[in-house]
């Protein structure tokens, strides 16, 4: 293997648990507008010029194509914190951005999202 496939490996792992450990922050509840056993989600992603949202979008596309009881609308944010934020709201079903100090502020009940 060499060193640009390894970066590569290694840049995709981490974008994977991120949004794996983002996916475990929200447990998605049932939508409001779920009718006739339709589910609309709405993804928050991050601005369009990031390659993570067009992760977000790949993501959402392959969940829309092999579920067809599922819709996933990605919605573009200004990223990590305001995806949590929308989430805390009830706008974002789920987001596929974040960090670990997003996600540990959010599960602590710290800075913007204490309790």
């Amino acid at each position: 293997m060499n060193s640009t496939m390894g970066f590569r490996l290694i840049a995709g792992l981490r974008a994977t648990i991120a949004a794996a450990g983002l996916l475990m922050m929200t447990a998605c509840s049932s939508p409001d507008d779920a009718q006739g056993g339709l589910v609309h989600l709405f993804m928050g992603s991050t601005q369009s010029t990031s390659g993570v949202y067009t992760f977000g979008v790949a993501v959402a596309s392959v969940i829309n194509k092999h579920d067809p009881g599922i819709v996933v609308t990605v919605v573009e944010s200004s990223g990590a914190y305001d995806n949590a934020r929308r989430m805390k709201e009830g706008i974002f079903h789920w987001s596929i951005s974040g960090s670990p100090a997003v996600y540990a502020e959010v599960r602590r009940g710290q800075g913007a999202f204490q309790r």
